[in-house]
């Protein structure tokens, strides 16, 4: 089976084994491959391996008692909901807790300022394939004010900077037309094989979705034709009052309505944009007039017989609506409340970062920097406020120019439905964070061994070769991160202490002891890193060789194991001689906090016993 319109074959993709062009109908191959038969590129028999492994997996899905073209469901029980919630925490890492401002104390904060465009809507997933529909979200917002709540503590809010890249997503202000806003968000898209505003037809299918994106991918009979219309109807209600700036997204062409008048057009000359896997033409906006509580109609009128991007593998597909809107504001103004806010409270929580939007599949960031608007929101706070609390939500490092002035900084990555939760958690001590950085956190795009050299136009040189990561940061004559590859704070400190590697065959055993010297439980993920003291071949200064995670009570120590993942490491093949050479004859072996902390000053020497 293909990835979702990664077919670029006919006959090769059967000659190898690709048996379904996903997610059909068959755009590469259908009918060129009754050309490569008369062509003899194939024969029968080749068509006939990939029916039958087909007809294999039809009778497997048979047996299995699921029905076929089932609609799907979802798993939202208390145990999913506690097991996301207990995944969102672990991914939590503290950078930076300078002046010990968190955990937040319960006595005497009593005024809460929560600031920032990712307190309001849950960024909790990249873009593209990893953007599903979630079963429910948890905003920081929610999060913080539910624990605010509990503590007797007042939570008050402002946006400070809008961190969009397109108009946010009106999914949390629309309702289906018909079931209501009790349902929760919603919208309906009918489909037809004729223009339904110019005759009165009746709709071949119809669709609830319940966000303000649909994208027409799957989930349709093939019945329907892919060339048509589609009338997309939902229920606008805002929570402010003024001028709104709509947003209206589309691959194919389509027009924007409330209560009976147009207020985008995006279905005449339009130009090619990013969405919908680039398939889909640039946004275009409209402002509108509007009484916050007051329900708007929104109807959406969609056709796709004009194809904008011929070269995006998704070309040929039925299309897609994206809704946006959001409050006119001005930026100045926005940050100048937001500073007041901040001033006349005692806790001042900045959620930044960026979204799906910013970091999606089909494209790349074009830097690092945060969205417009953030840095200068983020700097005019802590000129105000130093101690403020700065959350950051990314899916990777983000430039952070104003990290010299912050003394409390939390990276909570793209945290699934609890996101928001375990921003809280981790703010107000229901959690001891204990989360370590997956990458090294550069402090500008330029640091990067591959910012030379990479998006060439034609030809990409991987002059960086092996240094890359925590292998070129932070090394002798290379740049300094910002945080280095595993780093992680926690509200308890832990220390290192009897080392012993044990050499077994191939492999070794290092044998340590952490004990926890705070007055928190906490966990500590003990990295063992490993330095070849005498190298045959080009290798990194250190290397990650194995990793444990350990929970640890006030006081308690505990002896601790890790079998360090040198199997593959310790053969190297030396090309001329053709003969399987050690080079881990003098190992310096260490565990550590980070890739860049010695948790111990006497490192082990390790020979293997093989030799």
């Amino acid at each position: 089976m293909s990835d979702w319109s990664g077919t670029y074959s006919s006959s090769e993709a059967v000659k190898a084994s690709l048996d379904s062009e996903m997610p059909g109908p068959a755009l590469m191959r259908g009918s060129s491959l009754e050309r490569d038969i008369i062509g003899g590129k194939l024969v029968p028999a080749d068509i006939d391996e990939c029916v039958l492994r087909v007809l294999h997996y039809v009778r497997e899905a048979q047996q299995s008692g699921i029905d076929f073209e089932k609609e799907e469901d979802t798993i939202n029980t208390p145990e999913v909901r506690a097991l996301l919630r207990e995944a969102a925490d672990s991914a939590i890492v503290l950078l930076k807790n300078e002046h010990k401002v968190l955990p937040i104390s319960v006595s005497d904060k009593k005024k809460i300022a929560v600031i920032g465009p990712n307190a309001r809507t849950a960024s909790y997933a990249g873009g593209g394939s990893a953007n599903l529909a979630p079963t429910y979200l948890v905003t920081p917002l929610q999060a913080i004010t539910r624990h605010a709540e509990s503590i007797g503590a007042e939570v008050k809010y402002t946006i400070g900077s809008d961190s969009s890249r397109w108009t946010p997503l009106l999914t949390p202000y629309i309702s289906h037309p018909k079931k209501g806003k009790a349902a929760g968000p919603g919208v309906q898209c009918d489909f037809y094989d004729q223009n339904p505003w110019e005759e009165d037809v009746k709709p071949l299918f119809s669709k609830f979705n319940n966000s303000a994106f649909s994208y027409f991918i799957d989930g349709i009979p093939k019945e329907v034709p892919v060339r048509g219309y589609v009338s997309l109807k939902t229920v606008f209600t805002p929570d402010e009052s003024g001028t709104w700036e709509l947003g209206l997204g589309v691959a194919g062409q389509a027009d924007l309505y409330i209560d009976g008048q147009k207020i985008i057009d995006n279905s005449t000359d339009q130009k090619e944009g990013l969405l919908f896997f680039n398939t889909g033409a640039e946004e275009r906006t409209g402002e509108v007039e509007v009484e916050a509580g007051k329900s708007y109609d929104i109807e959406v009128r969609f056709s796709n017989f004009k194809q904008l991007n011929a070269m995006s593998p998704y070309t040929g597909r039925r299309g897609g609506i994206r809704i946006g809107g959001k409050k006119r504001r001005d930026p100045q103004a926005e940050i100048e409340k937001a500073v007041k806010l901040a001033t006349e409270s005692d806790v001042a929580i900045v959620c930044v970062g960026t979204n799906s939007e910013w970091e999606s599949e089909a494209y790349d960031r074009e830097d690092m920097k945060l969205p417009p608007g953030t840095d200068d929101l983020v700097r005019a706070i802590l000129a105000a406020k130093p101690e403020a609390i700065i959350v950051n939500q990314s899916g990777m490092p983000v430039e952070f120019p104003w990290i010299d002035s912050a003394s409390t900084v939390i990276q909570a990555f793209f945290g699934g439905n609890e996101c928001g939760t375990a921003i809280a958690d981790a703010i107000f001590g229901t959690i001891n964070p204990s989360g370590k950085l997956p990458v090294t956190w550069a402090k500008v795009v330029e640091d990067f061994p591959s910012h030379e050299d990479f998006g060439h136009p034609i030809d990409t040189v991987y002059s960086e070769g092996i240094n890359v990561g925590y292998r070129y940061f932070d090394r002798k004559n290379h740049p300094k991160s910002a945080f280095p590859f595993g780093h992680g704070l926690s509200y308890t400190t832990f220390e290192f202490s009897d080392v012993i590697v044990k050499p077994e065959a191939f492999e070794a055993k290092a044998t340590f002891t952490i004990t926890n010297t705070g007055d928190l439980a906490g966990a500590e993920v003990a990295q063992i890193y490993v330095h070849d003291l005498a190298p045959v071949v080009e290798r990194p200064e250190h290397e990650l060789a194995g990793l444990k995670k350990v929970l640890l009570q006030p006081g308690e120590s505990k002896q601790v194991t890790v079998n360090l993942d040198v199997e593959e490491e310790i053969m190297r093949f030396e090309l001329q001689r053709h003969q399987p050479k050690s080079t881990f004859r003098n190992l310096f072996i260490s565990p550590d906090h980070s890739s860049v902390s010695i948790g111990l000053q006497e490192p082990q020497l390790y020979e293997p016993n093989w030799l």
